[in-house]
């Protein structure tokens, strides 16, 4: 009965050989099947098909762990009720030799448009997967996509078909020599930056006397030192921490909040760190947090496409994130990992780390002349910003803040800060104060240096600020040294008050008794209106910055925070 089995086995491995190295057979007729919904992910749950998923993953040179099963799992069951899975799946002779797995963006199940509602159709993992291609036999990998992506147009025919980034070896000749799909398809090349870990230079930053600079002053704050994140209670005590960093820092550059806005985000690392699809470091100093990496790893291969993030206290002084991707490239070598992909992007940080380059290409199906017509005009203003030496994405995210300005701030309020421009500046003042008058036993209203409570402005047409530009002005100041004391209320900021100290011994050393002790704060933002509470507010502030010295000195040229000064009976000198 075993020696049976044993040959049904090796008959089964011998035709499905054939099939990978076919001999002239690519014509041979191919069983296309079309799933969508909770099906998809029954299917991947079947023991059998994850046999033959699974081999054919290991049969296919330009896979990558974005295609491994378990991530395919994991994302389409964390976002199956935000998009519709989509898979197709091929067959010759009973055997599994092609799959395409798709996403309807914005689509549910239930939806009655759902064939003809026209969103995109994308890679699993939309933006979560930096790779999306299909997976094949090599033989069979340009006449399985032929076909699948012919099934897919018939079942949603007004829907665009995109792949983010196809890897180095997808095959793509069918694109020029078949008609209708060089009629249908917009490619477009991007220049991939890696880090090849066997190279000497692979950590080439840690070389350089400017970065030399910046570890020494890191390390006079303390103990310096890289940790790996490999237990999973561990992984979820740092991801609330972490993703207030990523979110403030992707507040401030794009407008997005990427943790907040994403409930099942958290849950969808947690399944990949699970699955061991997840490679954690964080860098810290003295045990306290000042950058993080959790990055995607399979094949030998470290992907940037989990986030990564770092804090923005003095972040100028110290670049505690190149730091730790420096770190982090010599101790991948040691783990014997290959590459370390930095991702597409055209990031000046990421050339500074890269030691190699490749080319992936960004692909685009459309049967919609207008469509494709409009993404060739992109790609074409792409190419010409890229050879003028200009990132196009610092380009679009300046329209895209111009334009969400104009939608959240009232005109007068713009031509009032415009003509602000041209009147004076006020002149500095300075208020001599004696701190023990303002000990208001108030100190906990205030919090300093929060992210998550600068995470709580809200825009108001009238204050003149987006919630996007007090972001943005919020990092660089923390990230210049600037400290903040802010009070929230209901959950919205209700002040924030900006200072600077004369030296990082003199805010930290506040034991001091000398009398000639000036802080200058650089701005005020404030919504109480409430007179009392005005009045609670400076007390506070005052009681948070000055502590234990006697007298200090407040300079300031904030007309705001001079008439508050007034207001309470206290005069400038």
């Amino acid at each position: 009965m075993h020696l049976a089995v044993e040959r049904e086995g090796a008959a089964r491995v011998a035709a499905f050989q054939d099939i990978i190295e076919p001999n002239n057979n690519q014509d041979v007729p191919c069983l296309i099947e079309l799933i969508t919904g909770s099906a998809v992910i029954d299917l991947l749950l079947n023991p059998g098909f994850q046999k033959d998923f699974d081999r054919l993953f290991n049969a296919c040179p330009w896979a990558t762990v974005f295609q491994d099963r378990l991530y395919i799992t994991a994302w389409y069951q964390a976002y199956q009720e935000k998009h519709l899975p989509v898979l197709i799946k091929g067959e010759i002779n009973g055997y599994f030799i092609g799959v395409l797995p798709m996403v309807l963006l914005h689509t549910q199940a239930n939806d009655r448009r759902v064939y003809s509602n026209g969103n995109r159709i994308t890679g699993v993992g939309h933006y979560d997967a930096e790779y999306q291609t299909w997976l094949a036999v090599p033989a069979h990998g340009e006449s399985f996509i032929r076909q699948a992506l012919d099934k897919l147009i018939k079942q949603f025919p007004g829907n665009p078909i995109s792949f983010r980034y196809l890897p180095p070896g997808t095959p793509l000749n069918w694109i020029k020599e078949d008609k209708k799909w060089r009629s249908y398809s917009t490619a477009q090349s991007h220049t991939r930056p890696l880090i090849k870990l066997s190279e000497p230079d692979h950590a080439k930053l840690l070389e350089s006397r400017q970065f030399k600079n910046k570890l020494n002053r890191l390390k006079r704050l303390g103990e310096v030192q890289l940790e790996p994140i490999t237990n999973l209670e561990i992984f979820k005590s740092y991801l609330d921490e972490l993703s207030v960093l990523y979110d403030f820092r992707f507040g401030a550059l794009y407008n997005k909040h990427i943790f907040r806005d994403d409930p099942v985000k958290k849950e969808f690392l947690i399944e990949l760190f699970r699955s061991q699809l997840i490679h954690a470091t964080v860098l810290k100093v003295d045990r306290e947090i000042y950058a993080a990496v959790v990055a995607i790893s399979g094949k030998g291969w470290l992907h940037l496409s989990g986030f990564t993030c770092h804090s923005p206290f003095k972040a100028r002084s110290y670049s505690p994130g190149l730091l730790h991707f420096s770190f982090l490239a010599q101790k991948l070598r040691k783990e014997c990992m290959q590459y370390l992909d930095l991702t597409p992007g055209y990031d000046s940080y990421k050339e500074k780390l890269a030691n190699m380059h490749d080319e992936v290409y960004e692909l685009v199906v459309s049967r919609k002349l207008t469509y494709r017509i409009k993404k060739r005009i992109k790609i074409w203003m792409h190419n010409r910003l890229i050879v003028m030496g200009i990132r196009p994405m610092t380009v679009e995210l300046k329209v895209k803040k111009y334009i969400y300005r104009l939608r959240h701030i009232h005109i007068l309020t713009l031509l009032k800060k415009l003509a602000e421009r041209f009147t004076r500046k006020a002149y500095q003042k300075r208020y001599v104060i004696n701190t023990p008058v303002f000990k208001s036993g108030g100190r906990n209203l205030l919090h300093e240096n929060n992210l998550n409570h600068l995470l709580q402005f809200q825009t108001d047409k009238a204050t003149g600020i987006t919630r996007w530009e007090f972001l943005a002005d919020a990092m660089y100041r923390l990230e210049t040294g600037q400290y903040c004391y802010t009070w929230i209320e209901n959950g919205k900021l209700l002040s924030c008050a900006w200072f600077n100290f004369p030296d990082a011994s003199s805010k930290e050393g506040k034991s001091s008794q000398e009398h000639n002790y000036d802080i200058e704060l650089k701005e005020l933002y404030c919504y109480i209106k409430d007179r009392d509470k005005l009045r609670s507010f400076i007390f506070s502030m005052i009681d948070h910055v000055a502590s234990e010295k006697n007298d200090i000195g407040i300079r300031t040229n904030n007309k705001f925070f001079s008439q508050a000064m007034e207001a309470i009976g206290l005069k400038a000198e």
